[in-house]
């Protein structure tokens, strides 16, 4: 059964990668794609396709979440929640590079953004003003930053063979410790 779920899910990504559009894809073409009848996903598996969508989003996720919550726990005194991302969290990512190639270039793109918007600012407003007393947050920035990162990582996860996860990270720090003024006017500077 654990491989029909897993031929299920993996047939709901191949549709969404085809169709591009999710409003686009039914169990109809889930079920053709998977070599199954539709009674068969319904009856032992899922109920409607944002169902398979949904355990796509938390196995994908399940992992990377329990990690940066342990790492912000035990890494937040000494490195830049950045670093920890980086080191920490972009390997599990990158395990998952080819469905999140799909979840970034098609329309899915756009509910499996919010389902990792609401989790990670939840997740960082709740611990980062407890366990940095010294650095006081601005709540308000929290989402526009959120929103940058996931959008460099869609970006490096998009690409037709992403770098590793190191040069990646390195990338990505540097990217995060440099202000926006200085990336935009770094090619000016040499003119």
């Amino acid at each position: 059964m654990k491989d029909t779920h897993n031929d299920i899910i993996n047939a709901a990504l191949r549709v969404a990668y085809y169709k591009k559009d999710v409003k686009d894809i039914t169990m109809n073409d889930i079920a053709k794609e998977a070599k199954l009848s539709r009674q068969a996903i319904y009856a032992k598996h899922f109920s409607n396709v944002d169902d398979i969508f949904l355990e796509i989003y938390k196995i994908i996720d399940e992992e990377v979440y329990k990690q940066f919550k342990k790492s912000l726990q035990l890494k937040s005194k000494d490195y830049s929640i950045f670093e920890i991302i980086a080191d920490d969290l972009f390997p599990i990512i990158h395990e998952h590079r080819s469905w999140l190639k799909v979840m970034y270039t098609t329309s899915i793109n756009g509910s499996w953004r919010d389902f990792l918007f609401k989790r990670y600012i939840t997740l960082y407003q709740t611990y980062y003003p407890k366990n940095n007393g010294s650095n006081e947050l601005n709540i308000a920035l929290v989402p526009p930053i959120t929103d940058y990162i996931l959008s460099l990582i869609a970006s490096w996860l998009s690409q037709d063979i992403p770098v590793s996860p190191t040069i990646f990270g390195e990338y990505f720090v540097r990217v995060m410790h440099t202000s926006p003024v200085t990336l935009v006017n770094a090619d000016n500077s040499s003119r």
